[in-house]
């Protein structure tokens, strides 16, 4: 595996593999996400901040990490930032699979 670059903005860790044997390549992307899930868990148990942050018309409902982005367009065809595909990105950030993304325990579809 050779390292090919590094994001310091979004994380994003981005290697090149070549398996000699059957003549294939792999490009892979990792990324620690483990802060971001300690945020979005701590904040799921600060319901005051949230029921505040709610009586001013807005709230932090989810921060999803760049690589579940790149996961969810690969394994589901869901663009994150297609507006077409919000309905699919609200139940993927919704389902049991993608719990730590959120930063509530309340649920919106929209």
């Amino acid at each position: 595996m050779r390292f090919v670059d590094f994001d310091p903005i979004s994380g994003i860790t981005t290697t090149f593999t070549y398996d000699h044997t059957c003549d294939q390549f792999t490009i892979a992307h990792s990324q620690d996400t483990t802060a971001i899930q300690e945020s979005n868990r701590l904040a799921q148990l600060d319901i005051d901040s949230h029921r505040a942050q709610a009586k001013n018309d807005w709230s932090l409902y989810a921060k999803v990490p760049n690589i579940v982005i790149m996961e969810w367009k690969q394994k589901f065809g869901v663009d994150f930032f297609n507006p077409d595909h919000w309905p699919q990105a609200m139940k993927l950030i919704n389902s049991p699979d993608y719990r730590d993304v959120k930063r509530t325990t309340y649920h919106h579809d929209r």
